[in-house]
This record gives structure tokens, sequence and C-alpha cells, in this order.
């Protein structure tokens, strides 16, 4: 089976990633929103990515 995601096998798998460590490990509100920052820096560099894999 693969991954199921508008952006791909590997963002899918960085998602699934920070959602394990960001809201099952640390549950506390200031953990949660420095980990909402980490997940939007992965996926605007996943974008990037994207853009990049185009353009070559």
């Amino acid at each position: 089976m693969g991954c199921v995601s508008e952006r791909g096998c590997f963002p899918c798998f960085l998602e699934t990633v920070m959602q394990i460590v960001c809201y099952n490990i640390y549950e506390q509100t200031a953990y949660s929103r420095s980990c909402d920052f980490v997940q939007n820096f992965f996926l605007k560099t996943m974008k990037l990515v994207e853009k990049l894999e185009f353009i070559t």
C-alpha cells in the first residue's frame, strides 16, 4: 500500500512523524505551538522541493 497524500509519500511520512512527536508525546500547549511552527516549516520546505523537482 502506498502513501496517500496530495504532497507525495515523503512529506506524508514527515507529517505522520511530526504528528506522533508533537501531539502524542508532547501534549502541552507550548510544545504544540512549537510543533505547529516546525510542521509549517517542513510543509514549506517540501513545497519548495516539489518546485525544484519540476524545474530540473
